[in-house]
């Protein structure tokens, strides 16, 4: 599940066609195979859209929860929840992996993790600090069974001390969990969090 690079556009601004714009003029200058190109819409009513024609001329389109496309050249994914960019991230093994997005805050933690190139300053993610890095790899790692097991000891155990270092300073869990998806977590899994990443006396007590 590793593109050969990611690339993104904040439209929050400028627009979402000015975004998708923006990527797909790059897809199209610097990717490989461009008549298997690949575009992944957040649901099928978007299909109509006009900003995405030319791209999507060849009918090579998925959603999270339709058909998914053939891979075998880059990849456009349009305000990707996490189902999408899971599913972008695969489709573009060996591709360029692009994200058009007017909802910044869903991708942000996945443009950390992958160090994406920001195509509006031309200026790549810095990624995270070293101690920031290391909590997100180990809940990585806790998550090796899913994320719905905090009420065992055992797993509270593993979970909520770097849960705990995030939280500190100052990650939201949106980030936590677009930044696990980019580093090979299923999106089924770390919607779990949203339990997991509350204050010390919201969460449930384990059983020993």
């Amino acid at each position: 599940m590793s593109p050969v690079d990611n690339v993104w556009v904040d439209g929050s601004e400028r627009g979402l066609a000015y975004a998708f714009g923006t990527v797909e003029s790059y897809l199209g200058e610097k990717g490989t195979n461009w008549g298997q190109r690949a575009l992944l819409l957040p649901h099928g009513s978007v299909r109509g859209e006009s900003y995405h024609q030319s791209y999507s001329a060849n009918k090579n389109i998925g959603t999270a929860r339709g058909k998914r496309p053939a891979r075998g050249g880059p990849v456009l994914a349009v305000d990707p929840p996490l189902k999408l960019l899971e599913i972008g991230l695969r489709l573009a093994d060996g591709q360029l992996f692009g994200v058009a997005t007017v909802h910044p805050h869903e991708v942000i933690g996945w443009a950390a993790a992958t160090k994406a190139l920001d195509l509006a300053t031309g200026k790549r993610h810095p990624g995270v600090p070293p101690e920031i890095e290391e909590a997100l790899q180990d809940l990585h790692d806790a998550g090796y069974n899913g994320y719905a097991r905090q009420r065992e000891a055992f797993f509270a155990a593993k979970y909520f001390p770097p849960i705990d270092i995030l939280m500190e300073a100052g990650y939201d869990v949106d980030f936590v969990k677009s930044y696990l998806v980019a580093l090979g977590k299923s999106s089924d899994s770390v919607e779990w969090l949203d339990k997991l990443y509350v204050s010390t006396s919201q969460r449930p007590r384990a059983s020993h």
